[in-house]
């Protein structure tokens, strides 16, 4: 019979304790890991339910929902803020002749009066109307001491004098250059 094949080999034995030894350390092994996987996973799952990361993801989605009806509104809104800050660096670089002009109203005598004015940037050009010299000469007085005291104007000029038939009217221009 030693001819024959024996599938049971005893003489090729393994040795269980070996091999039982070893699994037993894998084992071991592998059941803290799992122990470890689960357990943080579970510390894990606390964490992020009990913090507010959930809210503020919903938060995040209405948020941005409401961004997306409202673009339109938004570029709308824009546009008029872009356009008001414009307007309003306009306003700001433009000369005011308010001032000026009140200025020279007040210190028209009566019986002068404003035939017409002529603006250029920082130059006014005003012609006056009156029936007699003396009023023309009490408001060039008036300019003059302005001119001296406040500095309201850089430069005030007679331009010419003219007077009408029958010397009844006298048209005087002066030209004002402001500060």
């Amino acid at each position: 019979m030693k001819n024959s094949i024996n599938l049971l080999d005893y003489k090729n034995k393994i040795h269980p304790k070996q091999d039982h030894v070893k699994h037993r350390h894998l084992r071991l092994i592998a059941i803290s890991l799992l122990f470890l996987v689960s357990s943080l996973s579970m510390i894990f799952f606390i964490l992020i339910t009990l913090s507010p990361l959930p809210q503020l993801r919903k938060q995040e989605k209405i948020a941005s929902f409401n961004l997306t009806q409202s673009h339109p509104d938004i570029i709308k809104l824009a546009l008029i803020k872009e356009r008001t800050d414009k307007i309003q660096e306009l306003i700001n670089k433009r000369p005011y002749y308010d001032k000026t002009l009140k200025t020279i109203q007040e210190k028209i005598p009566r019986g002068v009066t404003i035939d017409s004015v002529e603006i250029d940037k920082n130059n006014f050009s005003v012609t006056f109307l009156s029936n007699s010299l003396l009023q023309i000469d009490s408001f060039l007085n008036e300019m003059t001491k302005s001119d001296e005291t406040k500095k309201e104007f850089s430069r005030v000029k007679i331009v010419n004098l003219l007077s009408g038939e029958n010397s009844t009217s006298f048209l005087l221009t002066i030209n004002l250059n402001t500060l």
